[in-house]
This record gives structure tokens, sequence and C-alpha cells, in this order.
């Protein structure tokens, strides 16, 4: 059976650090810009992002993080949206924007729940995670799992059962976010 990629964030681990925000734009950008101070100053775009949520009033209040990036939806609508064709969902579940085929027009960004896409300032182009096919060629998982401290990433095949992705999946309850459950996505956010 083909692969088909996917990652659960267990947010009850993520404390909210932004190592997985750092080390992909470290492992994305790096090759381009020889300064590490200069890789916001040269494309402010972030592919993984973490949001934080608080609730209730200090003393008495919880807070939750959890990072985000391309949910890799089986049926992406930021690929529908796409004018050009520049949007591909690999055979893998992989959803890549070719950056020779973008036009910048942005309508990948304005069709997806997850604000998933991003316009690179600098090139009008849009981008967002693609797993790091780099390293997944090389048979390495992404940069944001093998970085996160607290191993609240887990990366792995979605169509092997007995996957720890798929296992992990199965036992946990998952975070309802506000989102369009027509896309399918093939990243979780999952509670204890």
């Amino acid at each position: 059976m083909e692969k088909h990629w996917g990652m659960a964030v267990k947010v009850e681990r993520c404390f909210g650090c932004k190592i997985c925000t750092i080390s992909c734009k470290s492992e994305n950008y790096a090759q381009f810009v020889p300064e590490a101070s200069q890789l916001v100053e040269e494309n402010p775009v972030f592919w993984v992002r973490v949001q934080e949520e608080i609730s209730g009033n200090y003393p008495e209040f919880t807070a939750r993080y959890y990072p985000t990036i391309c949910r890799h939806c089986q049926n992406p609508s930021c690929l529908a949206a796409c004018p050009t064709q520049a949007i591909i969902k690999r055979h893998d579940g992989i959803v890549v924007i070719s950056q020779d085929d973008c036009n910048g027009c942005g309508l990948c960004i304005t069709a997806c729940p997850y604000q998933a896409p991003q316009q690179n300032v600098k090139t009008g182009r849009a981008e967002m995670c693609h797993f790091c096919l780099h390293r997944l060629d090389k048979g390495e998982e992404p940069v944001c799992v093998t970085a996160c401290p607290a191993k609240a990433l887990i990366f792995g095949d979605l169509n092997d059962e007995n996957s720890e992705l798929s296992t992990l999946i199965s036992s946990r309850q998952p975070i309802q976010l506000p989102q369009d459950p027509r896309n399918l996505p093939s990243v979780y956010l999952l509670t204890t």
C-alpha cells in the first residue's frame, strides 16, 4: 500500500517554545541566507506558527499551545482555488506549491481555512510547509518533529494502522477547531 504521510500534535505536551518555528525557518531558508539574524528580514513567512489560546482569568487561567502548519488535506481547498495548477497533491498525500508555476494571485491563501499558504513578499509567490521533502527523500523526518524538545509532534504513515501515528490518532480525541471538514486534513491536533 502507498504511504500517506501525516502528523499528530500532542497539544498537552506543547509549551510554546517555538523551536519548531525556528528549526523550520533555519532548515528551509538557511541555504539562501548567510546570517541567521537575516532569516526573518529576508522572508517573514513562517511555515510553522505556534498558536496560543488562553482561557479564564488570572490567577485561575489555562494556556494551550499548538503549532499550526499546512494540514496536507486529502481534499485541499487551496488546490481547487489555484488557477495555474501550481498546487499539487502528491501520491503520498503531501500538498506542495510549485514555485515555478505560482503567479502570486493569493487565491490559495484566501481558500485555505487553516491559513497555511503565505505570500513571500520578496518573490511574490505563495509558500507553505511541505513536510521537509528534502529530508523525507533521505529517510529523515521533518525538522520540526526532530527538533521538538517536548516530543509533541509525531510524524508517520497514516496508511500503516500499526504506526505510532495511526495508533495515537485512534486513541485520542481530536481538538475541534473552526475548519472546513470537507478538506479532510492529514495533520491532527490531539488531546490526552
